[in-house]
Parts: C-alpha cells; structure tokens; sequence
C-alpha cells in the first residue's frame, strides 16, 4: 500500500514521535512510505526507505494557505496520489483532508491534544475540528476524553493511543508495587 502521511515539521514533539514511530514500522512490513514536511527540520532517524519530501518554501505566507498548495501541486498529478493520507496536528489535518477529498484520496486525520485545549489559533482549530473533521475517512484520538466531542460533530473517530517504543519484558509483575508521581512535559 502506498501510504503518505504530512506534518508541519519533524522536529521534538510527541505527534512527530509517533508519526515517525508508525512510519518506520509500516516500512518494515513492506508498505511504500512517504513523509510530506512543511517545515525543513528532522530531528529524527527514519528508515532508509522512507521517501521525506520537503515542501518549505510557496507562493503564500500564510502557513494553511500554504500547506494546501503544495499538497495541491503534489497530489494534481495522479501517479504521486498514495492509497491514504495520514496527517498529524490541527493546522495540516485541514489542509490533508481538503486536498485529499478533491482528488478522492482516504485520508486519517490525527490529533495529538485534547479539544478543550486552548491553541494560538483558536479559531482557525475550533473551525477544523467542528467543520472539516466530519469529511475525513477517519479521525484518531489519543484518549476517551474527546470521543463524545468528535462523534457529536458527526467524525468516524477512532481511539488510538500513542505507541510505545519499548517492549514491556523488561518489567517484573513481582516486584513490590510503589506509588509513583512522575510529570513529564516540554
């Protein structure tokens, strides 16, 4: 399957973790596999056979406006359109699914915060998620506390939590249970 998926860019994040996390793993079973960037930074390691395009400079300043035009002229040729679109965060999840409804194009819309959080956008995001959202294939969520928001503003949603990068055999069930407090953030 050809599956592209687009972010703003790949630098330290969570969203950016998890698409690239997703991303080398359908690699590695034998799915082609391009990333579409907006912005050029990459802060990550992706596996060789992943196709990274770097759309950082267009015609508009305005980043949606851009974001829509490049997918545009990419996807305007028929034998670049993938399978699906998977696109990560508010901002790029409006440009993906615009572009990929008028070229008929499946497209997975994912969100990596909660819908109650405030955004420097706010507007521009309130519209997205209330308005464009229904129109993708799919919308993935990290946890239950959206699922009712979505489903009510009529999305096909999806609970799909983060992936872990680590194998769980490392932990003994025997060990004697602690309370922990742990916060971690950026």
């Amino acid at each position: 399957m050809k599956i592209d998926f687009a972010i703003s860019s790949l630098r330290r994040g969570g969203g950016e973790r998890v698409l690239v996390t997703i991303a080398n793993n359908l690699v590695k079973r034998g799915h082609d596999v391009r990333i579409i960037v907006f912005i050029d930074s990459v802060e990550y390691v992706l596996d060789k056979k992943i196709q990274l395009v770097k759309l950082k400079t267009g015609i508009f300043s305005n980043e949606t406006l851009r974001y829509t035009h490049e997918l545009f002229k990419i996807y305007r040729k028929k034998r670049l359109r993938p399978d699906v679109l998977i696109s990560f965060m508010t901002q790029t999840n409006l440009s993906a699914i615009l572009v990929a409804k008028l070229f008929k194009i499946k497209v997975i819309a994912s969100e990596h915060t909660n819908h109650s959080r405030t955004s420097t956008n706010k507007t521009l995001v309130d519209f997205t998620r209330k308005y464009i959202y229904r129109f993708a294939n799919k919308i993935t969520i990290l946890t239950n506390y959206d699922l009712t928001y979505y489903k009510k503003n009529g999305c096909d949603v999806l609970i799909l939590p983060n992936p872990c990068s680590f194998s769980n055999k490392n932990f003994k069930n025997n060990a004697p249970k602690e309370k922990t407090i742990l916060a971690v953030g950026s």
